[in-house]
């Protein structure tokens, strides 16, 4: 444990029971030493669900005190996993520090501001105001509405449920609660709106509003979208104050240079090539869309279907140029989007301005923010109930691989050559580019584009990451897969929700053909309660013990409930998944699953270990041995059955590396020219075993540690096992 000192300069979010926040570092103190240093650094201390269990006296620029653990940021550690190392990086934040008790935060100084340094003295005051509003809000609305009426007026989604942020991702309306142009808009029409009733000028007009989007935009913390959204609102507004024509793109442009010159790396966040994409499509493509269907004759005749088919091809204008983000960032890409922000775009319209009447009427009078508060809630409250209702609606969206966006560039190349091509016949343009596309299509991209591919190039084996426990995802080249293990979930961390989910979605797999639990030990079945209850699985497989614990007991819930195929494994049984591989279940045999029977004659769980399910799969002339947590008593029955079959080119290897597995005997049985052990960094068992290490190392076994090296995938043509480097 270590003691940091420095300067708060980040608003607090909250996310995982965690408060985080962001401090500029001068000291920190080892044991009797006292180091300068230099840099930001992102703390995060385990308390609460509001930012008030941390910051009911913390203020913007008080130098605090805070006691806990100083760690390097780390980048992923599975593939297509969020890599928080980078993202601090893009941020120039240079260390990561965790703290697990509330009283180890101590404010040393406060920060008294000055208007002789006016960004500092803006980042205090919009800092107050900021958990002012939050209280407020929290005191006038269920807990629900409350997060999502933060989200909507300062772009706040730490306290969102996640169930409510799906909603809006589902239906392709999350940009709602990216604070962007749509807010600002609303904010600078009210504060051009209340600075009317003032008898000045209309340059000081313009004046007030630009200066009250400023304070707006420290308030919701400078996000790229809303600094985008000021700087355009600004000069339009100085455009219209000295009577000039603002051509959009050059404004567009001029925000996006001022950004950048400020922070080249904003180029690199979601936010800002969202907000950009979204603006210039609408731009570029709403007019053009509009002026050709407003020529048919059904559109000249209804005035009202003009205004409902306006709001429709504002959403498909944006959604041209934001499609490659959305999908590389959600995996999905949402057909509903299209009716979803008709109807959820104008309610927002209302809330948002409702909402600020309410903030500005409450401290003058609590009848007048009543009145405003009821009817924020009934608009926040139907808002919610139509995301859901329409996300809930089948075939609503469907889930793409990051790889998508191939496609997606041969839809832009269809679009580009109907449009160049020099035919005055639209028809034959539409199918010579149809056709090119096509072919393109066909020849690099035609196994299953929106879903999982039906036919893979080889066996893969992919060991995850999920800390001291087992995660393994096998894919054969049939197309068929299964997972085995899900490795150890705690208060805070389910690796179904955190790890495994993410790396599925990201390969656009939407069903899991078997789940195979080697044994009912948490650190094995942890994720896959959540795995079963938000994937299509074909079977469970497990040894069928008796065991008592909470997680195993919704485990089997789950699987009654949905109905999945439950198949209890033994010793000599043959899993039927795919045609072009064998798959051999070489224990438990029924003395081991028998010696537990409800307790654990050997003590700290032992027994539960040795009947763990272990399999063979044979691919081609490759052998890959998954061993669960089977120990030596396992080890030396198998070896008694099986002798020489035991030989294997790849081992997951047994219970984490510990010395109670992977016996002299059983290793020179195997003989791997891989040995893979799934642990945890740092620990507490010690594991894996040096000892364990050496035996691998004596046989010249090539050694993987998810705990050194992050995930491993391996990769194999029934000939050779490849190692396949997954980092860029």
């Amino acid at each position: 444990m270590v003691k940091i000192q420095g300067y708060v300069i980040s608003l607090p979010e909250v996310k995982n029971n965690r408060t985080n926040f962001i401090i500029r570092s001068d000291k920190i103190f080892v044991q009797d030493r006292e180091i300068d240093v230099s840099g930001d650094v992102f703390v995060s201390i385990r308390k609460g669900k509001s930012p008030f269990d941390v910051f009911p006296s913390v203020g913007y620029g008080d130098k605090i005190e805070v006691i806990g653990v100083l760690k390097k940021p780390i980048g992923s550690r599975n593939p297509e996993e969020f890599d928080f190392g980078r993202y601090l990086k893009i941020h120039d934040i240079d260390a990561v520090f965790l703290s697990y008790v509330l009283s180890h935060v101590k404010v040393v100084e406060k920060f008294k501001p000055s208007l002789s340094q006016p960004i500092e003295f803006l980042k205090s005051v919009a800092f107050k105001i900021r958990l002012k509003v939050f209280a407020l809000i929290d005191s006038v609305m269920p807990s629900v509405e409350a997060s999502f009426l933060k989200g909507l007026t300062l772009g706040y989604r730490g306290e969102m449920p996640k169930e409510v942020r799906q909603y809006f991702i589902d239906t392709g309306t999350y940009h709602i609660l990216a604070v962007s142009g749509l807010h600002v808009g609303i904010i600078s029409s009210m504060f051009f709106a209340l600075t009317s009733f003032l008898r000045v000028g209309l340059m000081l007009r313009i004046s007030l509003t630009i200066f009250g989007l400023v304070v707006y935009a420290f308030i919701v913390g400078l996000p790229p979208s809303v600094v985008r959204a000021v700087i355009m609102a600004s000069i339009f507004l100085i455009g219209v104050g000295i009577e000039r024509r603002i051509d959009i793109f050059n404004l567009l442009g001029f925000s996006a240079i001022l950004i950048l010159l400020f922070d080249s790396k904003q180029i690199f966040h979601p936010g800002f090539q969202l907000s950009f994409s979204a603006v210039a499509s609408i731009v570029y493509f709403y007019p053009r869309i509009f002026k050709f269907v407003s020529n048919l004759p059904l559109m000249s005749s209804y005035v009202l279907l003009q205004k409902v088919l306006s709001l429709f091809f504002v959403s498909l204008s944006a959604q041209i140029l934001t499609l490659p983000f959305t999908v590389s960032y959600f995996n999905k890409i949402s057909f509903i989007s299209l009716i979803a922000n008709i109807f959820i775009v104008p309610l927002v319209g209302i809330a948002v301005p409702l909402g600020f009447a309410m903030l500005i009427s409450y401290p003058i009078s609590g009848f007048v923010g009543d009145v405003f508060a009821n009817a924020t809630w009934f608009v926040l409250n139907l808002t919610l109930s139509l995301a859901k209702f329409l996300a809930e609606i089948p075939f609503a969206y469907v889930e793409a691989r990051s790889d998508v966006l191939f496609s997606i560039a041969l839809v832009y190349l269809s679009l580009f050559l109907i449009v160049k091509i020099k035919s005055k016949n639209l028809m034959k343009r539409i199918v010579f580019a149809v056709l090119i596309v096509a072919n393109i299509y066909v020849y690099f991209f035609s196994d299953g584009v929106f879903f999982e591919r039906k036919n893979f190039k080889s066996f893969e084996v992919t060991v995850l990451d999920v800390g001291q426990g087992d995660a393994i995802f096998v894919q054969f080249p049939d197309g068929k897969n299964i997972l085995i293990d899900g490795g150890n979930k705690t208060f805070n961390f389910d690796p179904g929700q955190r790890v495994i989910e993410p790396f599925l979605k990201k390969k656009g797999i939407n069903k899991i053909d078997a789940v195979l639990v080697t044994h009912p030990h948490n650190d094995h079945i942890g994720g896959i309660p959540y795995i079963l209850e938000n994937f299509e699985v074909g079977a469970v497989i497990d040894n069928g013990l008796n065991y008592s614990s909470e997680i195993y007991r919704r485990y089997l819930d789950i699987i009654n409930r949905k109905g999945i195929r439950h198949i209890v494994a033994r010793a000599g049984d043959k899993i039927e998944l795919s045609k072009v591989a064998r798959i051999y279940v070489l224990h438990p045999i029924e003395p081991f699953v028998g010696d537990y029977n409800g307790e654990d004659k050997y003590g700290s769980g032992h027994a539960v270990n040795n009947s763990s399910v272990v399999i063979k799969i044979q691919y081609g002339g490759n052998s890959f041995l998954f061993m669960g947590d089977a120990e030596k008593e396992a080890e030396e029955s198998m070896i008694k059955i099986y002798d020489t079959f035991l030989k294997s080119d790849w081992i997951k290897v047994g219970h984490h590396g510990s010395e109670t597995s992977s016996s002299p005997a059983f290793v020179l049985k195997v003989k791997p020219t891989w040995a893979v052990i799934s642990v945890g960094k740092y620990n507490k068992y010690n594991h894996p075993s040096d000892i364990v290490l050496r035996r691998y190392n004596l046989i010249g076994s090539k050694i993987h540690r998810t705990d050194e090296e992050g995930a491993g995938v391996f990769r194999s043509d029934g000939k050779d096992i490849e190692k396949v480097q997954w980092r860029d």
